[in-house]
């Protein structure tokens, strides 16, 4: 999972509760559905037990967060003496991408999300903190519940990715590597951009540079420093009497009409009219 995934994630939360010992009693300590209908992200806040999705086996205890899409055999077991109890946020979700202006949607309520079944991440505090902020949340029911809720899962889903990627010693390194390649393009984005003497500076090849890049941020070096300049161009509208022409040349482009077609195509709207907002 990256960061791609989560800038279309567009999560419709269903459930969230904490499953405890009136559940297990109501299921005689064993919970069985043939064909799960809708993703689960649970994690394990105390006792241990038994997960088998489609006949594969996994030891929950305290400490892991488990994954189960849609679509298969689920069976988690327990018993009376240290009884599991888990936090668990059921929901649907779709991918909504942007091209400029347009929204584009693709509906995946069946697809199963790039993680794996289970993970150990000890006995986090801020991952149970946000469990029992969202069940808490969607208990109270409030105005504005579901926001609230599904910001505080992103938040969780963001916090994993990262796990995922930094667990190892080598994925801190990428991930710093990473960072100070973003520094370097933030603070050269008049100049033109070049893949293969930025990745040269860092003493990559320009192909390990580009996958890298893409694992990491969901985009490619190019992309990214698009949403830079533009980014950078809009500070600019905003908050000076720059000409256009002159702005185009302060975020790299020597073309003022190619800046003003790129500006429109990634915003919806030409500079000047942006200036006017």
């Amino acid at each position: 999972m990256n960061y791609e995934v989560l800038e279309s994630f567009q999560p419709v939360l269903t459930k969230i509760t904490e499953r405890d010992e009136s559940m297990w009693q109501r299921y005689d300590y064993d919970l069985l559905r043939e064909r799960t209908e809708i993703h689960s992200l649970a994690y394990i806040s105390d006792g241990e037990g038994l997960l088998e999705l489609n006949g594969a086996r996994f030891v929950l205890r305290k400490g892991i967060l488990m994954y189960v899409p849609p679509g298969v055999r689920m069976r988690i077991t327990t018993g009376k003496v240290n009884m599991l109890r888990y936090f668990s946020v059921l929901f649907h979700y779709g991918e909504l991408r942007w091209e400029g202006a347009d929204g584009v949607w693709q509906d995946t309520t069946h697809a199963a999300l790039p993680l794996n079944s289970v993970y150990y991440v000890e006995e986090y505090p801020i991952v149970l903190d946000i469990y029992r902020r969202m069940t808490e949340i969607w208990d109270g029911k409030k105005p504005g519940y579901m926001w609230h809720c599904r910001m505080e899962f992103m938040q969780l889903l963001h916090r994993l990715m990262r796990w995922m990627l930094e667990d190892s010693q080598e994925g801190v390194r990428s991930a710093a590597l990473v960072d100070s390649i973003i520094v370097y393009l933030r603070d050269h984005l008049h100049e033109p951009f070049d893949r293969s003497a930025v990745a040269a500076k860092l003493a990559l090849s320009p192909g390990y540079f580009s996958v890298l890049f893409k694992k990491y941020t969901g985009c490619t070096p190019i992309e990214y420093v698009t949403r830079l300049r533009i980014d950078r161009a809009k500070q600019l509208l905003m908050n000076s009497d720059m000409p256009v022409g002159r702005i185009a040349e302060e975020v790299g482009y020597a073309d003022p009409l190619y800046f003003t077609r790129l500006f429109t195509r990634e915003t919806g709207i030409s500079p000047r009219e942006f200036r006017k907002l």
